[in-house]
Parts: structure tokens; C-alpha cells; sequence
């Protein structure tokens, strides 16, 4: 698959909200307030860690403020709760920035994430503490049978013929860049990864609408790529069986537009879960 489908295309700003596919995940846990923010805990403990540190402007996690904009108030307090500053905006303030036209505006200092150098970062970190990477096709969870403890399944949509997980969709997204990113859309079961003259022309009416200063720029650049989205999103363990024996699998995909948003939570979460299966007495 391109690789604009799993990384290259985002630029992503930690927003944290309780998603759908979140939202459906261990419903009976999430009565627990600990539960139901946990993984957001753990990513925005992590990142801001970094953000406010000398490895910011290589791993491309820095400190970002701007606006929320919005016809729908916002539910819960997870901006308030997590980000580093928080603020409604007055009607005069809107008006005196174009935003009139909406009904809910909130200035925020949040983290945004580069998302190509985030995952180089990361890469360098994993190989310099010995990792091992390999590239190869899989056609089947069978060929490591034998050749591991347990196989942590992030394969996003590759799920759908790997693991026979037909709940997992693509989410296609496009944006116009490259300095400035302007996007964007949302487009369940779209696989397409060509460039829409109809989605730019679209994104840039939105968008000179809501900042006319943009107008007269150049563009550099439009991407399109696809996001996994599962409902609920899977973070579990499963013992799957095969002729050849059985293999311990830990699955953790399907974050769709919240990759970024809850990655290292539900990382740590996987690896809770595989050195459970570690222990020679773990059950499912």
C-alpha cells in the first residue's frame, strides 16, 4: 500500500475529544473516570514532555496555538483538563476575526506534530536501542508460528485481509500544503489516493472564506491518505489457532483521525497486554 496511507500525509494537532471509535471501546470501564481518559493522559503526559524539551524541533512535536472553531459546543472537558491553555472567545472577538459566523469559538495552546519527522524520530529511537526491522509481504499470521511470543498486529487496513477484520475502513483524507497545511474532509470506504480537483477547490473556498489573507498564495503541494477507522477501535489480545499451532496476537488498530491523538496511550496499553500474554498463566 502507498505509504501517503499511513504517514506522509499528516501534520496533525493533538485535539483531544472522545471519538466514536473511542467512545465504544470498553463502554462498562469508561463509568471509571480514570479509564475513560487514560490513554489521553498517557499521550498528552508524553508529548508535551517532548514538546518542552531540546528534542522538540527533531522529533517535530512543538507547542502550537490557535483557534477552535465550531456550530456545536464542545462536550466533556477534555480541552480544559489536558491542553495547555483554554479560553472561550467573546462575540467581539470573533467578529473582529472573521468568525462571526460561528457560534462557539475557543483560542487554545495545544501540541501539533510533524507527523513524517514524529515517525522518523521514533524510527532512529527504536533501531539505536536494537530494534530489528524487516520489510516483507505477510500474507497470513500463520508465519510466525513458532517464531515469536507474541505479534503485535498494527496493520491498520491491512487488517481487513490479514486478521479477516472487515470493521475496519479507510477514511479518506486530502489537504493542500505545504508550509501552511489547509484541509481538509472526511470520506468513509474512499480508497482513492488521487488527488480530487473538486476537494481542493473545496478545502480552498473553505478556508479563504474563514482567512481571506490566504488568498494569493502559492501552493505547493495537495496529498491525499487514508486512515484506519475501526468502531470501536481494537486494542485486545487474542489467541488465534492455525494447523500449524496457535499464536498469541495483541491487535492495536483502527484510531482513524486520532492516530497521533492516542497513539502512545494505546501503545502502552499493547504492551500491558502483550506482557500479560508473556506470563506462561495468561488467560483471555
Amino acid at each position: 500500500m502507498d505509504q501517503r496511507s499511513t504517514f506522509r500525509v499528516q501534520t496533525h494537532i493533538l485535539k483531544p475529544k472522545i471519538y466514536k471509535n473511542l467512545a465504544a471501546v470498553r463502554e462498562h470501564d469508561f463509568k471509571h473516570q480514570f479509564w475513560k481518559w487514560r490513554w489521553i493522559q498517557d499521550v498528552w503526559s508524553f508529548y508535551s514532555s517532548i514538546a518542552t524539551s531540546e528534542q522538540a524541533g527533531e522529533s517535530g512535536v512543538q507547542i502550537m496555538s490557535g483557534y477552535l472553531l465550531s456550530d456545536e459546543e464542545p462536550q466533556g472537558r477534555l480541552y480544559e483538563d489536558f491542553v495547555f491553555s483554554h479560553r472561550k472567545m467573546s462575540r467581539e472577538e470573533k467578529d473582529r476575526l472573521n468568525f462571526g459566523k460561528y457560534k462557539f469559538g475557543y483560542h487554545v495552546t495545544t501540541i501539533v506534530a510533524t507527523v513524517r519527522k514524529y515517525y522518523t524520530w521514533h524510527m532512529k529511537r527504536f533501531l539505536d536501542n536494537g530494534g530489528i526491522l524487516q520489510q516483507r509481504k505477510v500474507h497470513s499470521l500463520e508465519e510466525f508460528v513458532g517464531q515469536c511470543d507474541v505479534v503485535v498486529n498494527c496493520t491498520g487496513l491491512g487488517s481487513r485481509e490479514l486478521v479477516g477484520d472487515s470493521a475496519v475502513h479507510p477514511v479518506r483524507g486530502q489537504v493542500v500544503r505545504d508550509v501552511i497545511v489547509l484541509g481538509g474532509c472526511l470520506q468513509p470506504n474512499n480508497y482513492s489516493l488521487i488527488n480530487s480537483k473538486e476537494d481542493t477547490v473545496d478545502i480552498l473556498k473553505r478556508c479563504y472564506e474563514l482567512l481571506p489573507s490566504l488568498k494569493g498564495s502559492q501552493i505547493e503541494d495537495v496529498w491525499t491518505g487514508l486512515r484506519p477507522l475501526r468502531t470501536p477501535l481494537r486494542v485486545e489480545k487474542e489467541i488465534v489457532e492455525f494447523q500449524s499451532g496457535h499464536l498469541k496476537v495483541v491487535h492495536n488498530y483502527g484510531h482513524g483521525a486520532s492516530g497521533i491523538t492516542l497513539s502512545w496511550g494505546t501503545s502502552l496499553e499493547a504492551a500491558d497486554l502483550v506482557r500479560d500474554m508473556c506470563r506462561t498463566t495468561a488467560k483471555l
